[in-house]
């Protein structure tokens, strides 16, 4: 049987790009996916952030505005997925949902309230997710998808890094960069390779001027077996204009 999942990461709520997501749901209808995977960051938590804040974005119930954008998102990412046949969800936290635990912590007294539990504020049961809290194994023993920490300068020596923190053992796709980027490696038993996965948020946010990021995910396609391909999509233009070639064709707006 032939599985093909998209991976996306770093939508970065409230600061997504509606462009981007709009041409991710574009993509969800065309590839069909069987799974689609979240890889952390779907929300910045900004107001949970121990860096000097923005006094507005505190006001009104805010992060509640957050989580109620995050549950629309997530209907329409289900909707745009095909009615015909079921496709799984799966969501993994990654460095900026970990502000709530980092909050909490420094809160004891809220410590272990259920409803405080990121997956109960997002809604994800009703949403039929299913949360890892680190990694989830895309295909078994050969790749892994988690949010990943290690930062480097350029594109792919990130996923270099997550490549040599696994020991080079198993492949891995990996957010929290904002880049795309593919490094691979020959290992006695087999050639292991990393992904770094693009962000779907915008590339200018308040709080960073002019980074070196890109928009795009990446599309995995196996058989149930040990083989499979990873495929970086990255995401042309921006605007009304952004467009991405998924499986030799052109998507768009």
């Amino acid at each position: 049987m032939l599985y093909r999942e998209l991976n996306i990461s770093d939508i970065h709520i409230p600061y997504h790009d509606p462009f981007a997501w709009q041409l991710f749901l574009e993509i969800v209808k065309q590839v069909k996916p069987t799974k689609i995977n979240v890889l952390g960051d779907a929300l910045d938590f900004y107001q949970l952030s121990t860096f000097d804040k923005d006094p507005k974005q505190l006001e009104n119930g805010r992060l509640q505005e957050d989580f109620d954008t995050w549950y629309r998102m997530a209907v329409e990412m289900r909707r745009a997925a095909p009615d015909y046949r079921e496709t799984d969800f799966t969501f993994v936290p990654g460095n900026h949902e970990d502000r709530l635990r980092r909050y909490l912590n420094r809160n004891p007294e809220l410590y272990g309230l259920r409803a405080l539990e990121l997956p109960s504020l997002m809604r994800l049961d009703d949403l039929g997710f299913v949360f890892h809290e680190v990694e989830f194994e895309i295909v078994p023993n050969l790749l892994v998808g988690k949010h990943g920490d290690v930062v480097r300068k350029d594109s792919a020596f990130s996923a270099k890094g997550e490549l040599e923190k696994e020991k080079y053992a198993i492949s891995t796709i990996t957010g929290h960069t904002h880049r795309l980027g593919t490094h691979y490696a020959r290992t006695r038993n087999r050639v292991v390779k990393a992904h770094e996965n693009g962000c779907l948020c915008l590339l200018n946010p308040e709080y960073v001027k002019n980074p070196n990021w890109q928009q795009g995910l990446t599309m995995t396609t196996h058989y149930g077996g040990e083989l499979f391909h990873v495929e970086d999509i990255p995401f042309l233009n921006t605007g009304e204009h952004i467009k991405a070639v998924v499986l030799g064709n052109v998507v768009t707006l």
